[in-house]
C-alpha cells in the first residue's frame, strides 16, 4: 500500500510537470556549478525590470511560457536563457535584448542617466 500511494503522488506531479521541471533545473544548476569557466558571465536587469513593473517572478514566467524559477535562475545569473526566452522576455518588457542581458555589466542606471557619480578635483 504505501509504496503504491508513494508512486502515485510522484506520478501526478510529475504529469502537472512542476516535479519534472524542477528537478531538471537542479540537474542543470548542479552540472554548471562545476563546469568549466570557459563560458562568460552573464548579465541581466530582469529584477530591477521586474520591480519597476511591479511583475512579480510568477507573472512574469506566465508570460513568456517558463517556471517560475527560471526566472530565479536567470537574475542571479545561474542560468544563461536560450535566444527564444531572451527573445521573448524583451517582448514583454519592450526592449531590445541588449537592454536586459549584456556580457559586460551594466553601470548602474543613475550613473547612465546622470553621469559619472566622481566630483572632479
Amino acid at each position: 500500500m504505501g509504496s503504491g500511494s508513494g508512486f502515485r503522488e510522484s506520478n501526478s506531479k510529475a504529469r502537472n510537470g512542476y516535479a519534472t521541471h524542477s528537478y531538471v533545473l537542479y540537474i542543470y544548476y548542479m552540472s554548471r556549478s562545476t563546469s568549466d569557466s570557459s563560458e562568460p558571465q552573464f548579465y541581466n536587469r530582469l529584477a530591477v525590470l521586474r520591480s519597476e513593473r511591479g511583475m512579480s517572478r510568477k507573472q512574469l514566467a506566465e508570460e513568456v511560457g517558463v517556471h517560475y524559477q527560471t526566472i530565479g535562475y536567470l537574475e542571479r545569473g545561474e542560468y544563461s536563457p536560450s535566444l527564444v526566452l531572451a527573445l521573448r522576455i524583451a517582448e514583454v518588457f519592450g526592449l531590445p535584448i541588449e537592454a536586459i542581458f549584456s556580457l559586460t555589466p551594466f553601470r548602474p542606471l543613475s550613473e547612465q542617466l546622470y553621469g559619472s557619480n566622481k566630483e572632479s578635483s
